[in-house]
């Protein structure tokens, strides 16, 4: 299985794919909830987190990444 920074780096690079149709789901920690973010939302991959406009997200907290709600990544 492809790591999750790997399989987010290949999404932010390659071409032939299309940013806006990823999805990502996320564990929030605050309200124990699975939250959702676009993946053109992300600002940049920084070591082991994404970083938003208002927050960081750690890698480990995402559990899958959708397109047009299909699962194509999943922990």
């Amino acid at each position: 299985m492809i790591s999750i920074k790997d399989f987010l780096n290949k999404i932010r690079w390659d071409k032939n794919l299309d940013k806006d149709r990823y999805t990502l789901h996320y564990v929030d920690r605050i309200t124990n909830s699975i939250k959702t973010i676009k993946f053109d939302d992300i600002n940049s991959i920084e070591g082991d987190f994404l970083v938003l406009d208002d927050r960081e997200i750690p890698l480990h907290r995402i559990r899958k990444v959708t397109m047009f709600n299909k699962v194509v990544w999943e922990r």
